[in-house]
């Protein structure tokens, strides 16, 4: 059984999904479709199979998506446990150097995939065209783009060999993301 929320296109995708698992897999499943705030209240207690559901980056940092891996989060929907993982993120989360703490983070973020109980099935996109004289765009994972960190360039006029320039992206400072 496939439980997703109501809303058209989450209908769409679970019949998309249906479909793909009984030609490809073999696989029979029914479908069940839920207002938002009962479906929340059978995540919570466990009372589904699998489950369509998403989330999107709060912030520009690797705890944002590992958060809904820890045991003791809300944002476990899953109700995965990992003790190690719990431990590895927590250090990450504390450790001061921004280097040594974005390695641990990706290795947290291996063993969270590689144990993984989810199923990517899409991502959000958005197509944005920008003129390539207009610098301080960068792409994020939020999709945030302040314009303080853009400007137009004069010499777009005459230099037509102007190419986009991005800023190093920032995150935010060590164990300021601690549990």
């Amino acid at each position: 059984e496939i439980l997703y929320n109501t809303s058209e296109g989450h209908r769409n995708i679970a019949v998309a999904l249906q479909d793909m698992w009984k030609r490809h897999l073999g696989i029979s499943v029914q479908l069940r479709n839920e207002e938002w705030k009962v479906m929340i209240s059978n995540l919570r207690e466990g009372n589904y199979q699998v489950a369509r559901f998403g989330w999107v980056a709060d912030y520009n940092h690797p705890h944002t998506f590992l958060d809904t891996f820890l045991s003791y989060s809300q944002n476990n929907w899953t109700r995965y446990e990992d003790p190690q993982l719990d431990a590895m993120v927590e250090k990450a989360a504390r450790t001061a150097d921004p280097d040594e703490s974005i390695r641990l983070y990706r290795e947290a973020e291996k063993r969270a995939t590689d144990a993984t109980t989810r199923l990517p099935l899409y991502f959000y996109t958005k197509s944005t065209l920008i003129k390539p004289y207009v610098k301080g765009y960068f792409p994020n994972g939020q999709n945030r783009h302040p314009i303080r960190w853009m400007w137009i360039d004069p010499s777009w006029k005459t230099d037509h060999d102007n190419r986009p320039t991005y800023p190093p992206e920032e995150l935010p400072p060590p164990g300021i993301i601690a549990p």
